[in-house]
């Protein structure tokens, strides 16, 4: 009960300092960026002294003491020269916006090849968004202190559109569960992009740094009803290559559903774009492969429906698969005598030899038969499918990532009116229940 009352008054609380924000840089310009300058400094000079202390601390157990008081001087540096050139902040921080709408220009430029290529609707406004950005982002990049007040603007909204959500979720945990159910079907809006990078590598750390007894303590396992789950979404995390940063699956009636980029021989742009395959694997065998042989840390998120909402969900799956293709991958290939081009070792060929009844399948047509890492991503897919039952999300970004998703998902979680029901880690030590299941 104090749980669920410290979430909703954290929903009070974020969301009325959120909107106060977005007023203030929509009202109040000049202040809030002369504040915003001082947050700065500060914040710099506290993360030098929280750096320290931990060198202070930490000294007979740090390793590498010279890189470690290397980084405090080079937060000294960066906390003097702010001191010393505050007209630096002003001039800099616009062009870094600039720089991030020029990236996103970029994508903007990549999608509109992919729909113009699939012969996709929707052309002609993501030629009309990625002019616009183009102008934005040399707007910022080259006259940055004649355009605060559309900076401001813009930081507003979003604050004002943050907070308004946080505020609408308020409403939601006080009102009786059918007014909360009727809510929940909203769209939510992701974190920022660069906060959602770092979600995935932060999991892992926490997680494989901890041990048995503490992950206990955190109560990351949790089920807030002990009733069965129908629907899960499970989380990817992996120390290094492409799962670093995250991947999402969605696990239906026992059968994981992973979208992705897995046909090593159409790939392009390092691997972020190439046809769109889906692996159908049965559940307990894919986990059991992904935790022993791909070295990878999952965390599941297992979500009740009602009789309504199965249909839907029924119905949206049974729409994606319609637009499924047969693909082998090289293993099965060679298994038949069939000729090959690689050499065996990519993923779904792993997937092949490991998991059995595993099938593949590329996308004939639609947004989902070309993969692009920032558009058409294995969140996106598996949004398509779980959007019309209210667990979708938005980013003012356009891009929707793994990280973001957890956040959202996590976020649910600790929400007393929602359906995701229970969390859980899967790690090393979870191989011999699943395989004890693989063999009943």
């Amino acid at each position: 009960m104090l749980k669920q009352r410290l979430n909703i008054a954290t929903s009070l609380l974020s969301g009325l300092f959120f909107c106060i924000m977005g007023i203030c840089f929509m009202t109040n310009k000049l202040e809030i960026w002369n504040w915003l300058y001082i947050m700065l400094v500060c914040g710099l000079l506290g993360m030098i002294a929280i750096r320290f202390f931990n060198i202070i601390v930490n000294y007979h157990k740090v390793h590498h003491r010279i890189l470690q008081f290397l980084d405090v001087i080079v937060w000294i540096i960066l906390s003097c020269f702010s001191l010393a050139e505050p007209n630096l902040f002003y001039s800099l921080f616009p062009r870094i916006i600039g720089a991030w709408i020029l990236l996103h220009a970029i994508v903007k430029g990549i999608v509109f090849t992919v729909k113009c290529r699939d012969h996709l609707p929707g052309k002609m406004n993501s030629f009309f968004f990625l002019v616009v950005d183009l102008i934005m982002s040399f707007i910022l990049l080259f006259k940055p202190t004649q355009y605060y007040e559309l900076i401001s603007y813009g930081i507003g909204i979003y604050f004002l559109i943050y907070g308004g959500k946080n505020l609408l979720e308020f409403i939601q945990d006080l009102l009786p569960d059918d007014f909360g159910s009727a809510l929940g079907k909203k769209i939510q809006l992701a974190i920022p992009p660069w906060m959602a990078a770092i979600v995935p590598v932060w999991l892992l750390r926490m997680i494989l740094n901890k041990s048995e007894d503490d992950i206990a303590k955190e109560e990351f396992d949790t089920v807030k009803a002990d009733i069965p789950v129908d629907l899960e979404i499970m989380m990817h995390l992996a120390p290094g290559g492409p799962a670093m940063f995250g991947h999402i699956d969605l696990v239906y009636h026992g059968t994981v559903i992973s979208y992705g980029c897995y046909d090593p021989h159409e790939r392009r742009l390092f691997g972020t774009l190439g046809d769109g395959v889906v692996i159908v694997a049965p559940r307990d065998e894919y986990l059991s492969n992904c935790l022993e042989n791909e070295n990878k840390t999952l965390i599941v998120f297992g979500i009740v429906l009602n009789s309504n909402q199965k249909q839907i969900i029924n119905n949206r799956v049974l729409e994606v698969f319609g637009k499924f293709v047969d693909f082998q991958s090289d293993e099965e290939r060679d298994q038949q005598g069939l000729p090959i081009l690689g050499i065996k070792d990519d993923y779904i060929s792993r997937v092949t030899r490991r998991v059995h009844n595993a099938h593949f399948y590329k996308i004939n047509q639609g947004i989902f038969k070309t993969f692009f890492v920032l558009y058409t991503n294995c969140v996106s897919f598996t949004l398509q499918i779980v959007r019309t039952i209210g667990l979708d999300l938005f980013d003012i970004s356009g891009i929707v990532s793994p990280g973001s998703y957890y956040d959202f998902l996590n976020h649910e979680f600790m929400r007393d009116k929602s359906f995701v029901i229970s969390r859980k880690v899967y790690t090393k030590r979870d191989l011999p229940d699943l395989k004890s299941h693989i063999g009943q």
